[in-house]
C-alpha cells in the first residue's frame, strides 16, 4: 500500500505504508528537508491531523492508521504555550 504526501509548493511523493510509523515519519522528514529535531505529523485532505507523533507504539505499521492511495499533507508541530 502507498499514500501520496504533498508538501511545499505543490510537490508530492509516494510513501509505502508497509513500515513502522517511526520510519515513515523519519523518511518524510528527510524527504521534505526538515531537521531531525522537528516534530511532524500528517493531516488528510479534510485537515484532520493523524497525531502519529503521539503514538505510544511507534513500531506499529503505518498502514493501520493511514488509508491506502489517499493524499496527506506534512504539518510541522510546534509544542508549548500558545
Amino acid at each position: 500500500m502507498f499514500i501520496f504526501i504533498k508538501h511545499g509548493d505543490n510537490q508530492q511523493f509516494l510513501v509505502n505504508t508497509n513500515c513502522s510509523v517511526l520510519l515513515l515519519l523519519h523518511y518524510t522528514r528527510s524527504k521534505v528537508g526538515l531537521p531531525k529535531t522537528d516534530t511532524i505529523d500528517l493531516c488528510d485532505e479534510t485537515g484532520t491531523m493523524k497525531l502519529l507523533f503521539l503514538m505510544k507504539t511507534p513500531g506499529d505499521h503505518a498502514s493501520k492508521f493511514l488509508t491506502a492511495r489517499s493524499t496527506y499533507y506534512v504539518c510541522r508541530v510546534e509544542r508549548g504555550a500558545p
